[in-house]
C-alpha cells in the first residue's frame, strides 16, 4: 500500500523550450498549450512503459512481509531520502538498515552479524524520484528527456509525412532509410525509445 504525502508539482520530463528548440517548432506552427499537451502526452506514455513514476515525491508505503527477508524492495526510486521507518510499530534508526538508493532497496544493518527483516508490517516514508527539467536542481536523467523530446517529434513529424522516415534522397534513382518502430508485436513504443529508456524501466515489468 502506498500514500503519497506530498505529491509532485509538475510530471513533465521535458520542457516547452527544449522542444521548440529540439523540434523546430515556432510560435506560428504551435502554441505553448499545443506544446504542453504534447509534452503531457507523452510524458505519461513513457511513465506507463516504465512501470513507475519519475517525479520527486514523498510517500507513505507498506509492505507486509509473510515471512524473514534479506531485502526490501521500495515501489519508488531512486530513493532521496528516508525520514522513517517502522517494524511493527518500532522505530528503525538510519544506522540499523542501509540503502541502495538506485535501485529503491533496504538492507537490515549491524555491526557484527547479519540480519533480515521480519515478518509483520513495515511502515517507511520516504521522498523517491527525479527533479524534472525546468525546476532548480534538475536531476531527470538525460536520457529520459532525450526519449520524451523524440515522441514528441515523431508525432510533430508524423502531421506531415511517415514518422518512421529517418532521411531521404531523391538523385538518380533515390533512397530511403527507415526507424524501426516497433519492439514486438504487442509493444509500440519505437526502438530507438526503447533503447534510452530500458536502463530506467521497473523490474516489475522490465
Amino acid at each position: 500500500m502506498l500514500e503519497i504525502i506530498a505529491a509532485a508539482t509538475s510530471t513533465r520530463l521535458t520542457t516547452v523550450d527544449a522542444v521548440r528548440a529540439d523540434c523546430g517548432i515556432t510560435l506560428d506552427q504551435a502554441s505553448d498549450s499545443d506544446v504542453e499537451r504534447w509534452i503531457d502526452q507523452q510524458s505519461a506514455a513513457i511513465v506507463g512503459w516504465l512501470g513507475r513514476p519519475l517525479a520527486l515525491e514523498t510517500v507513505r508505503e507498506t509492505l507486509l512481509e509473510r515471512s524473514s527477508t534479506d531485502m526490501l524492495a521500495l515501489a519508488r526510486f531512486p530513493i532521496v531520502d528516508i525520514a522513517s521507518l517502522t517494524v511493527n510499530g518500532t522505530p528503525i534508526d538510519e544506522d540499523g538498515y542501509a540503502v541502495n538508493r538506485a535501485a529503491g532497496l533496504l538492507y537490515r544493518r549491524s555491526p557484527t552479524r547479519c540480519l533480515f527483516w521480519p515478518h509483520g508490517e513495515t511502515v517507511i516514508t520516504y521522498s523517491a524520484g527525479y527533479v524534472l527539467p525546468g525546476e532548480a536542481g534538475r536531476t531527470l536523467p538525460h536520457d529520459i528527456e532525450r526519449a520524451t523530446l523524440l515522441l514528441i517529434r515523431y508525432g510533430w513529424l508524423a502531421q506531415s509525412r511517415d514518422p518512421s522516415i529517418r532521411s531521404e534522397t531523391e538523385d538518380g534513382v533515390g533512397a530511403t532509410t527507415w526507424f524501426s518502430s516497433l519492439g514486438t508485436n504487442s509493444d509500440s513504443m519505437p526502438l530507438e525509445v526503447q533503447g534510452l529508456l530500458s536502463p530506467y524501466r521497473s523490474p516489475a515489468v522490465g
